[in-house]
């Protein structure tokens, strides 16, 4: 049986604008081929068992050829796999869409294209820059600023329009430029250069059609960047909202797996400019096994850790149990399980032996329940790997003790040598002591600290390195 191919667009950068379609095949998905310009947190979507293939492209370096990436596609597809061709921007936009669906069809193998935010209105859109606008630009073009060696460079036919936007034009931007102002294009034409758009990495470069190349190498701007010619450009210096959010820049990795009101806070840090990405993180199976007596029938049960509240309590919904019925008396092993109970109407308080505990964690006891089976999450080693790769991660955030050995076992203790060219935030004297003692330099600290006092704490980092 045949599988079938989705070549889906990533979007921009920004794992925030991937479209619903994609992020529902990525789901999906048995493969994954993805470019180097897919952001990787944008693989949190994927399945535990499903097969990521890094096929990034770097310009002048190494780089998977197109061919074999169309071969890889059809060989998965026909063991009856189902692969999602991931790549940057929109797949129509230079990004070699024609080739890939070309030889699926010739092979004989279903596909489908799920359009994405190309990075050239993207990219303008977070610097600033309205393509269009009235009375200055009624048309856009794109522009490749490469060619094949089978055609020169000055036999590429620049497009009529008010708005150009050249993509992968910086090796040649001197060449380009002095095309322009020869075709007729005023010296004084502004333009805005912007690299890795909306991400913590963008840094954009303005000037004009004279004056953009040395703009560009006085901040040592390169690919990928986009350079957007015309008129319009001119709003760049009033409009450049994105890089003034307080945490843009900021490319957090949040050690430990979930607490309680991560995801809120995580949500609030992206708000902010911020991404985020929780590491490292484990996979839980429900364990099905039977106890001594019907779940109800304990009235007295101790928590041992946050996931297990989850866990029992969707058991015994799933079980039709009637919670009215729940444990008259629970407890929490530590502050972020009775948290888990209070979000979830329990209110924990003693009251005599437990009669049953709960944990993910294996004992031998007659009065505990393994609820869940724990293991590592490929995906999340996967997305950590490919980070480190694309240097992505420059703030690390310690919130408890225990998220400071998760980390340093994942890092084979390595962890003084891995944080020493980052920015590293921790909450908690004991968070800080262990840090210190692993030989870890702490950037910034807070004795106490909640959720809600996160985005304060690292925009305050933020603002002392940006001061520097």
């Amino acid at each position: 049986m045949k599988g079938s191919v989705a070549i889906v667009g990533a979007g921009p950068g920004d794992p925030g604008l991937l479209t619903e379609k994609g992020k529902a095949l990525l789901e999906r998905a048995d493969v994954i081929v993805y470019d180097r310009l897919v952001h990787p947190l944008l693989l949190e979507h994927t399945k535990e068992e499903a097969t990521r293939i890094y096929s990034g492209k770097i310009p002048r370096g190494h780089a998977t050829r197109q061919s074999t990436i169309q071969v890889m596609l059809t060989r998965y597809a026909r063991e009856g796999l189902f692969v999602v061709r991931l790549k940057g921007g929109d797949p129509g936009v230079f990004a070699h869409l024609g080739e890939e669906a070309e030889a699926l069809r010739t092979a004989g193998i279903s596909y489908e294209v799920v359009p994405g935010l190309t990075a050239g209105l993207a990219g303008a859109s977070y610097a600033g820059v309205p393509a269009t606008y009235r009375s200055l630009s009624t048309s856009v073009a794109f522009v490749t600023g490469h060619a094949r060696k089978e055609m020169p460079l000055s036999e590429v036919v620049l497009p009529r329009a008010d708005t150009l936007i050249f993509y992968m034009g910086m090796h040649y931007l001197p060449f380009w430029m002095g095309r322009l102002a020869s075709e007729g294009w005023s010296n004084e034409t502004p333009v805005v250069v912007v690299q890795w758009g909306t991400t913590p990495k963008q840094q954009t470069a303005s000037g004009t059609i004279t004056t953009i190349v040395s703009e560009v190498e006085a901040k040592s701007i390169t690919n990928p960047a986009l350079v957007i010619v015309g008129e319009t450009a001119r709003f760049h210096a009033d409009l450049h909202w994105y890089e003034n959010l307080p945490l843009q820049g900021t490319s957090v990795l949040w050690a430990g797996g979930d607490v309680t009101g991560r995801e809120k806070t995580t949500g609030m840090l992206t708000r902010l400019g911020a991404h985020v990405f929780s590491y490292p993180g484990d996979v839980f199976t429900f364990n099905r096994e039977r106890l001594g007596a019907p779940l109800p029938a304990y009235r007295r049960v101790h928590f041992e850790d946050a996931c297990s509240v989850g866990f029992f309590l969707q058991h015994w919904k799933d079980e039709g149990h009637d919670v009215r019925r729940l444990p008259a008396y629970v407890t929490g092993a530590d502050v972020d399980t009775e948290e888990a109970l209070k979000a979830h109407g329990l209110s924990p308080e003693g009251g005599g032996e437990p009669e049953l505990t709960v944990g993910a964690c294996p004992k031998d006891e007659d009065t505990y329940w393994q609820i869940v089976e724990r293991k590592s999450s490929r995906v999340k080693d996967d997305v950590f790997s490919r980070l480190v790769a694309d240097d992505w991660i420059n703030t690390v955030l310690f919130t408890v003790p225990d998220q400071v050995h998760a980390f340093s076992q994942k890092l084979d203790d390595a962890l003084a040598v891995w944080c020493s060219d980052k920015t590293v935030v921790c909450v908690g004297l004991e968070t800080r002591r262990l840090l210190q003692e692993y030989g870890v330099r702490v950037d910034r600290h807070a004795d106490e600290a909640g959720m809600e006092d996160l985005p304060a704490l690292l925009i305050s980092v933020r603002s002392v390195v940006a001061a520097q």
